[in-house]
């Protein structure tokens, strides 16, 4: 078989090169040369190392070669394609690299200079995977900033043929060999990689680096860990004399930007430890800055909860979507029927009959329904309660409990999403309940959050995520909001005494169209929000709101009139207290 060298025109790779030399031209969109014979060189030794995959390549790839037009029709005068010195060594030529930075690179020839295997390569267009992208890859456990660096890195590898190099392990050895095989698997089934070919390339440099040595006298040829000084040189670094275009414009301007890029550097730190020194004379008396202490380490005792806590599940039970569902919808069905069942029948006890006579009905319920999120709060900060609430006070996607999405109404593990949402519940479940009263309002309640959760539940597992986990009263403060304002969507409300009378204020509908585009804008956000449990929330509560007024309108128990958002219900205690013995009176029988 014929041996073939680098065309004329070609990428200037060096001859030991010749595999990602064929490639490089098979890729390249400029017009090549047909590949021409291999001239013999002094030293006797043409390279061909890898001629059975040239040959494949240049039949399957281009035309035949034919005779360039200076030839006069012996093979003895064709000009050879690689520039030869008279003592046989072949010198390199500089690579061009025509493609954009945003590429991603699968190729061992277009590894850029600057390289290193800690910081890896770009492995997607699209930029670094989100949190949840991060959670449907590993599972829960990793952060997705570290996620992100292994898959870099292992990407990185790929490309530079070195998996298999044990001197890069210290680089991924804060990673689990799960979380390794994770990424491996996700990189192979959306990066395609030739990491065969890769790999030889790799193992081809690494003779030529010791072939050189041996010439030079050399016993160790350097480094061959890709990143490495030593590696960069071998592939990037061009020889005095030795490029035959000879220095381009661009690189001269790469070169002068490079130049000012480290003056400007330089004279930016100077001016930092300028600016230092005049505040150290300025304040001499000021705290020293220590490094950051580093994170406190679980005793073990709170290990033993948090293992006992911890599902021994490596992945999620395989069953069906349907029968996934099933459970939860139907249990979401029965409270909810029962709810409106149970509202119609409820009576409310007479002033003498309650537990907190002076305490108004509405004021008593809601005040109940905060401490219950409070109570339920304090049960996720102490750690002997953390096995029994993660197995009945969190909702996961990947083994659902039917009663869990009840009781998830009341979970809180933030202190900052326990006060959002009793913040909107307390001013607005008040005034709820003195629309409606005590039954009705909790079957508004619990049935919002509900099917909020079982809307959630239903769209993670139709979309197959199943890492997630979700909690909250979000679901059934939406409800309570949106079943107020549909309730009382044609009458006025002021914010604050504003506007003045005679004007009226905005209508409920109006209030409620803010609520479901506050919803929707949710969508858009990157951030960790259950928008599914709050949209099916807020679609629960329009249709409570509907079903009670209708039937209030029929009893003549809801009335009219402007409302006052900023003046809560229990404002006035009397008034109260006659609203709640009218409501107990007029309560269906």
């Amino acid at each position: 078989m014929s041996n073939f060298c680098v065309p004329s025109l070609g990428a200037g790779l060096r001859p030991g090169l010749l595999c990602r030399g064929v490639r490089a031209t098979t890729r390249s969109p400029l017009r090549r040369t047909p590949f021409e014979p291999c001239v013999a060189l002094s030293t006797g030794r043409c390279y061909s190392v890898y001629r059975a995959q040239a040959g494949w390549l240049a039949k399957n790839s281009h035309p035949p070669p034919k005779k360039p037009l200076c030839s006069n029709g012996s093979a003895s005068q064709w000009r050879p394609a690689v520039a030869i010195h008279p003592s046989g060594v072949v010198m390199t030529q500089q690579r061009r690299h025509l493609s954009g930075s945003n590429n991603v690179i699968t190729h061992y020839v277009d590894i850029p200079p600057n390289y290193t295997d800690k910081e890896g390569l770009p492995f997607s267009r699209k930029g670094e995977l989100a949190q949840d992208e991060v959670n449907q890859i590993f599972g829960v456990g990793i952060s997705a900033r570290q996620a992100n660096m292994l898959l870099r890195i292992l990407h990185g590898r790929r490309v530079a043929g070195s998996l298999e190099d044990p001197n890069l392990a210290p680089n991924t050895a804060a990673f689990s060999e799960r979380e390794v095989d994770n990424a491996l698997a996700y990189l192979r089934r959306t990066v395609p990689v030739d990491e065969i070919t890769n790999a030889g390339l790799r193992a081809e440099d690494e003779l030529l680096a010791i072939e050189e040595a041996e010439r030079s006298g050399q016993h160790t040829p350097g480094d061959p860990t890709p990143g490495t000084s030593a590696w960069q040189q071998r592939l990037f670094k061009t020889h005095t004399g030795g490029d035959v275009y000879g220095e381009g414009v661009i690189d001269r301007i790469r070169k002068r930007n490079e130049a000012k890029w480290r003056e400007e550097l330089k004279q930016r730190e100077e001016e930092k430890r300028l600016r230092e020194e005049e505040e150290a004379r300025l304040n001499p008396g000021r705290l020293a800055k220590v490094d950051e202490p580093a994170p406190r380490q679980l005793s073990p005792r709170m290990l033993k909860y948090a293992e006992r806590a911890t599902s021994d599940l490596a992945a999620p039970p395989e069953m069906s979507k349907t029968r996934r569902l099933a459970p939860t919808l139907l249990m979401t069905v029965v409270v909810v029927a029962g709810g409106l069942v149970a509202a119609d029948l409820y009576q409310a006890p007479r002033r003498d009959q309650r537990l907190l006579p002076d305490v108004p009905p509405a004021a008593a319920t809601v005040g109940a329904l905060v401490l219950i999120n409070v109570a339920v709060y304090a049960a996720w900060n102490v750690p002997m309660f953390w096995r029994f609430m993660n197995r009945h006070f969190i909702l996961t996607s990947a083994t659902p409990k039917p009663h869990a999405a009840l009781l998830v109404t009341a979970s809180h593990q933030k202190l900052s999403h326990l006060l959002l949402n009793m913040v909107f519940l307390w001013p607005f479940g008040t005034r709820l309940h003195d629309d409606l009263g005590r039954g009705p309002f909790l079957a508004v309640y619990a049935g919002c959050g509900l099917l909020g959760f079982a809307g959630s539940l239903t769209a993670l597992v139709l979309r197959s995520n199943l890492v997630a986990s979700t909690m909250g009263a979000s679901g059934g403060v939406y409800g309570i909001m949106a079943a107020y304002f549909t309730i009382h969507r044609f009458e006025g409300f002021k914010v604050f005494g504003l506007p003045p009378d005679p004007y009226d204020g905005a209508q409920g509908l109006g209030f409620l169209v803010l609520l479901a585009a506050n919803v929707l804008l949710q969508f858009r956000r990157n951030a960790m929000l259950d928008v599914w449990s709050h949209l099916a929330g807020l679609f629960a509560g329009v249709f409570y709101g509907f079903y009670f007024s209708g039937l209030a309108e029929a009893r003549g128990r809801v009335g009219g009139g402007k409302k006052e958002l900023a003046r809560l219900p229990g404002a006035s205690d009397e008034a109260l207290k006659s609203t709640a013995e009218d409501r107990g009176a007029a309560s269906p029988s």
